[in-house]
């Protein structure tokens, strides 16, 4: 179950949600004028991205999953819902935040990247939802706070981003990499973090070929 919602942020959640409807909505909601101007074609695009990212992850299909726009310091982002505390397993709601600031990332945002790199940031996020249903509420809460050090931050992104490409969205995975830091355009602070956190796209090579000659 995938919904698109538009949601402002405060330091105590996030508040004023609108659920949108269509591609329309979309543009006028989630990128007002005064952040971005994208296209209704844009849009469609990230819809389909989020689209085929998802159909690898079929054991997601009765998992509840909002996409939100929210000003991030990096291009998307996975949490679950801050009510997880109080809800059994299979009650959870998830959600993958995409950057609605375009002018203030200093990485990439959503809206630039190629198709194929769309869809494989939407299918490393996804992945990071494997990982939290994989968890109970004790092992999402020390993931929070794991998360703070670089050690497990690190390892972490990495598994998820194997745990991407064992879905089937190694190449995809590899384009956004490859994106990232081959762009002059980005912060090179933003790549070096890139580079120290995630995968590089050799790793990612190497993780694909090895799937392929096991398979």
């Amino acid at each position: 179950m995938f919904r698109l919602i538009h949601s402002f942020s405060s330091s105590f959640g996030l508040i004023g949600k609108t659920l949108v409807e269509s591609t329309k909505e979309i543009c006028a909601a989630v990128f007002p004028e005064e952040d971005a101007r994208l296209s209704a074609d844009a849009v469609v695009e990230l819809n389909r991205a989020v689209d085929i990212a998802r159909s690898h992850y079929g054991e997601l299909d009765d998992i509840k999953i909002e996409f939100v726009y929210k000003t991030l310091k990096t291009t998307m982002a996975c949490r679950p819902k801050l009510d997880f505390i109080f809800k059994k397993k299979k009650n959870r709601t998830y959600r993958i935040y995409i950057n609605n600031k375009a002018k203030k990332i200093n990485g990439a945002s959503i809206t630039c990247l190629p198709f194929d790199a769309k869809v494989g940031i939407v299918g490393h996020e996804l992945a990071h939802v494997i990982d939290y249903e994989d968890k109970n509420i004790l092992q999402i809460i020390w993931t929070g706070i794991m998360y703070l050090t670089s050690p497990y931050r690190e390892k972490l992104e990495h598994y998820i981003d194997e745990k991407t490409i064992a879905h089937g969205l190694g190449d995809e995975l590899y384009t956004f990499s490859h994106y990232i830091q081959h762009n002059a355009e980005i912060d090179q602070k933003y790549k070096d973090y890139k580079r120290r956190t995630y995968c590089t796209p050799e790793e990612i090579l190497s993780l694909i070929n090895f799937r392929y000659s096991v398979s």
